[in-house]
């Protein structure tokens, strides 16, 4: 059952994320467009998008800004995602290892959630719901990978 619980959050984070890279694709290309996430000024998922916050590799540095790794977060999601949902055709020798694997995958990305949360809250002064959504997944897929991988046959899935 937590098997099935881990790959369904996969699937809502890989959607959340297709709908995130949708959204910052359409509003480079049309300023005008008003995403269902963009409620007010203050709640606005296309503006945390197009901030210098929505592609985290360059905003820290890591990669020059416009070259071929500096990569929306919505695209590292959608490459994260698609890492949780296939993990159990991983080639380890038990589904409890493949989610041990996908627990230690999340653990940077829970850091950069982190991050990002903050950012968010403190620095962009918004409030986005897609990224929150995202965020409660990661979560999730950390929770769930753990118990799978690590305390598979000592709790009862529910």
């Amino acid at each position: 059952m937590a098997a099935i619980k881990l790959q369904l959050v996969g699937l809502a984070g890989l959607c959340l994320s297709g709908y995130a890279l949708y959204v910052e694709h359409q509003s480079e290309v049309n300023p005008s467009y008003e995403a269902f996430c963009d409620i007010s000024h203050e709640i606005s998922c296309s503006k945390v998008f197009l901030s210098e916050w929505g592609r985290l590799f360059s905003a820290l540095g890591l990669v020059r800004p416009g070259s071929a790794l500096d990569l929306p977060n919505a695209a590292l999601g959608l490459v994260y995602f698609s890492l949780v949902l296939m993990h159990p055709l991983l080639p380890l020798r038990s589904y409890q290892a493949s989610a041990k694997a996908v627990f230690y995958l999340t653990l940077p990305v829970m850091a950069a959630t982190a991050l990002l949360a903050y950012v968010l809250l403190a620095v962009l002064k918004d409030v986005c719901i897609v990224c929150f959504s995202i965020y409660v997944c990661n979560a999730l897929v950390l929770l769930l990978s753990y118990r799978r991988g690590f305390l598979a046959g000592k709790v009862k899935d529910t």
